[in-house]
């Protein structure tokens, strides 16, 4: 019976990785299109807010691995539940306040950079 319980977490495990394998790759696409699309609209029209673009899709592509982080980090706490020995439990655990850490200062960078992104708004208008 836990064999069975054991497979079914594990299963659940991987297939939130993958969820969260595809959120970051359609960040990727998709702030890479648009990274390209300034980069030509910047060259064509020698356009001057190509840097407040920039900052915003620094702003979208750091929410992208926020919650692929998020998801990464649902995925470890469900394989910490079947792991079998101290060793994978320590791995786990490492791992798990890794990705904890990153996010916390990836989150708290967006943080400031939206603030700061809408303090130049405010100063525009």
């Amino acid at each position: 019976m836990e064999t069975n319980i054991e497979t079914i977490i594990s299963s659940i495990s991987f297939i939130i990785q993958l969820c969260s394998a595809s959120i970051l790759l359609f960040g990727f696409v998709k702030i890479f299109i648009k990274f390209w699309l300034f980069e030509f609209k910047s060259f064509r029209l020698e356009n001057k807010e190509i840097p407040s673009n920039f900052k915003q899709l620094k702003l979208e592509i750091g929410a992208y691995i926020l919650l692929g982080l998020d998801f990464y980090i649902i995925a470890d706490i469900l394989e910490s539940m079947v792991a079998q020995d101290e060793k994978s439990l320590i791995r786990l655990a490492l791992v798990i306040v890794i990705r904890t850490v990153i996010g916390y200062f990836l989150g708290k960078e967006l943080e400031h950079d939206n603030h700061e992104n809408k303090l130049n708004l405010q100063k525009q208008n």
